[in-house]
C-alpha cells in the first residue's frame, strides 16, 4: 500500500471499549500504529489484547479509505464531464448541435461554467457578430449646424433648427433623434418644397383675364 493522500484518519468513540483493556503503554503503541497504517500502510506486529484492538481499528481505517477513494473517483469523473472528456481523460467529440442551458454569443468551443458543471455548446464554425454599442446622441450646437449647412450649401437657419428640436426634446414624433444631420437634410427638403405665398401685387392668371 502506497502513501495515503488523505491528511489524516478518523478515530471513533467506539474505540474506547477495546482501549479499556489496554495499558497506557499499549494505548500509545496502538495510537502510533493507527497513524503509520493510515499514512503509509504499515501494519504492526501486535499480539494478545493489543492485536484484538488493532483488528477492531483497522477495519474502520480501511473502510474510510475506500470511501475516500470512491469520492475522489467521482470527483474526477465530474471534472472530466465538465471539460468534455471521458473517464480516461480523453476529449469527447462534440456534436454540431446540443442542448445548452445557457447561450454564448461568440466562440466555437465548449465553455465550462465555473459555478456548475453545465456544458455550454456553440455550433462549431458559427461566428456570431459582436453587437455594436449604440453611440449616445449629443445634440448639436448652433455653430455645428451652421458649419454643416455651409459645407453642404444648405440655406437653413441654424438657430431656428436648433431651437425647434430643443423645444421638442430632440424627438420626431415619438422617436428619439439619432442623427441630427439627417434632420437637417429633411428640414432643408421641407423648406425647399414649400410653395411660395403669392404677394399682394402679383397678378394671378385666370381664364377671365386670358387675352383673346
Amino acid at each position: 500500500m502506497g502513501k495515503d493522500k488523505r491528511p489524516g484518519t478518523m478515530i471513533y468513540f467506539e474505540l474506547l471499549t477495546p482501549l479499556a483493556a489496554l495499558s497506557m503503554e499499549e494505548r500509545g503503541q496502538l495510537f502510533t500504529a493507527i497513524l503509520e497504517y493510515g499514512s503509509v500502510g504499515k501494519e504492526p506486529a501486535f499480539s494478545g489484547m493489543l492485536h484484538m484492538a488493532w483488528l477492531f481499528v483497522k477495519q474502520d481505517i480501511d473502510q474510510d479509505r475506500r470511501k475516500y477513494e470512491a469520492k475522489c473517483e467521482q470527483n474526477r469523473r465530474n471534472a472530466n464531464a465538465g471539460q468534455g472528456k471521458n473517464e480516461n481523460g480523453c476529449e469527447q467529440p462534440i456534436a454540431n448541435a446540443c442542448d445548452c442551458s445557457e447561450r454564448i454569443q461568440t466562440g466555437t468551443n465548449v465553455a465550462n461554467t465555473t459555478q456548475s458543471n453545465t456544458i455550454q455548446c456553440v455550433i462549431e464554425g458559427a461566428d456570431a457578430p459582436t453587437p455594436k454599442r449604440q453611440k449616445r446622441f449629443i445634440p448639436p450646437t448652433v455653430e455645428e449646424v451652421k458649419d454643416y449647412c455651409e459645407e453642404k450649401g444648405y440655406q437653413v437657419d441654424a438657430r431656428k433648427f436648433v431651437d425647434y428640436y430643443t423645444a421638442s426634446g430632440w424627438m420626431r414624433g415619438k422617436t428619439k433623434i439619432k442623427d441630427w444631420r439627417a434632420c437637417v437634410r429633411t428640414w432643408k427638403q421641407n423648406e425647399s418644397g414649400k410653395p411660395k405665398q403669392p404677394r399682394e401685387n402679383d397678378k394671378i392668371t385666370t381664364p377671365d383675364n386670358w387675352e383673346e
